[in-house]
């Protein structure tokens, strides 16, 4: 590693494409997953590489990264003082991007024994889904009840037929009663298997997160927090298990879908009565084409596109409308694509949930 003084090293440092430094130093090969770059492995040691798929990491702009798994997240600069042993300081890091070698962060032995821990750990969260799903055909707790109708607007036959559909599911909302229930229904070392409790922790991570949201295979799940305290650096959502598929509602009019970004917003789609097939992603730019042919395939005629209409302010000063930006990607693909679809994004700033909750007055 070069260490030598005197060379203001930054500014070349940070015009080095990201992508092919973390490619090089970690293995992987980044990818598109719909308008996102994403990398299946995190520069934090600690976090490393997962199973092919995971999306784990997003790339923006080829001048960040993000990781979704461990929140770490920086420049070049923070990717290479994670990475290289020595690079304690920014200005070293610096010295090391542009005069460095970039050797691998881990050797192809050990990469593989990540991956390969990284799968099994799936395998057990699938079997913890599985083991949730069925414990919560028995109940819906109250507390989730009252939050979806009150908070979120919904409809109380819509709360009901996605229970019965086994698109949600509730957990105890007190964080040591869902340890306790958690551990007859799953297992504490099961738990542990799946990477859902850590040793030093007195709960598993998803206590605490009674809406459960399945997918249809309960392959995957989105365990959530009814409220979500001010300044908290809580996510709303953890995802547990194998990506894949989207959240499905088949509807009555075989001949539209709606495509929206959440299972929350198909659900308050379905409670402004909506009856065409509603597509729920988790969070736009996640699409696969296949899920559109596939359902073209089976007689969808017309894609209704409904993402969020939100003007955001990024971490440079722009104004962004994440979602209207990648729902124009989506059109373009389906076009592309020789399918039809439509604009059924709501007018107003906000999602579907948002155009429910004002046209219930509750917003």
């Amino acid at each position: 590693m070069y260490t030598g003084e005197g060379e203001d090293v930054f500014k070349e440092a940070k015009e080095r494409s990201l992508t092919d430094y973390l490619e090089a130093a970690l293995g992987v090969t980044a990818y598109k997953s719909g308008s996102q770059v994403r990398m299946d492995a995190c520069p934090n040691p600690a976090c490393g590489h997962s199973a092919a798929g995971s999306g784990k990491v997003r790339l923006k702009g080829d001048r960040t990264w993000h990781c979704y798994s461990c929140n770490q997240f920086g420049s070049i600069i923070d990717a290479a003082m994670w990475l290289t042993p020595g690079c304690g300081t920014p200005l070293l890091a610096a010295k090391d991007i542009v005069y460095g070698n970039t050797p691998p962060a881990v050797s192809p032995q050990e990469k593989q024994r990540q991956i390969e821990a990284d799968q099994r750990k799936v395998e057990w969260q699938v079997w913890v889904n599985q083991r949730i799903y069925e414990a919560t055909r028995q109940k819906f707790e109250p507390a989730v009840w009252e939050y979806l109708l009150k908070t979120r607007g919904l409809n109380p036959e819509v709360v009901t037929q996605g229970w019965k559909r086994g698109i949600f599911g509730t957990m105890p909302p007190n964080r040591e009663q869902a340890t306790l229930w958690l551990k007859s229904v799953v297992g504490d070392t099961e738990l542990h298997y799946a990477g859902l409790w850590k040793e030093d922790s007195p709960s598993p991570w998803i206590a605490g997160r009674p809406l459960v949201q399945f997918v249809d295979s309960q392959q995957y799940a989105e365990f959530r927090v009814l409220f979500k305290p001010t300044n908290s650096k809580t996510k709303k959502s953890l995802a547990v298990g194998r990506p894949g598929v989207p959240y499905f509602w088949k509807g009555e009019d075989p001949a539209k879908c709606l495509v929206t970004e959440a299972c929350l917003e198909m659900c308050a789609a379905r409670s402004l009565g909506y009856t065409g097939s509603i597509i729920g992603m988790a969070g736009t730019g996640s699409w696969r084409t296949s899920w559109f042919k596939g359902l073209a395939a089976q007689g969808v005629q017309t894609f209704e596109l409904a993402f969020n209409n939100d003007h955001r302010v990024d971490e440079d000063g722009e104004i962004k409308n994440p979602g209207q930006q990648n729902q124009l990607l989506l059109a373009r693909e389906l076009q592309a694509l020789g399918l039809h679809c439509s604009d059924a994004s709501p007018k107003e700033v906000g999602d579907i949930n948002d155009v429910l909750l004002r046209r219930k007055g509750i917003q």
